[in-house]
């Protein structure tokens, strides 16, 4: 999938884990209500990571 939004946008695929693992680190820095120099949101972003690459 990410292959395809790539070339749809014209990014590389590192490019696009760079911005997703951002977009989820902030998204679970505003749902937890957790500070990012807290270990969770960056726990989270291990989670979402370990989830998609397993799905691939």
């Amino acid at each position: 999938m990410a292959a395809w939004i790539g070339d749809g946008v014209g990014a590389s695929d590192a490019m696009l884990h760079i911005h997703a693992g951002m977009a989820v680190l902030l998204l679970a820095r505003v749902i937890s209500g957790r500070s990012l120099a807290t270990p969770v949101p960056l726990a989270i972003v291990y989670l979402a990571e370990a989830a998609n690459e397993i799905m691939d």
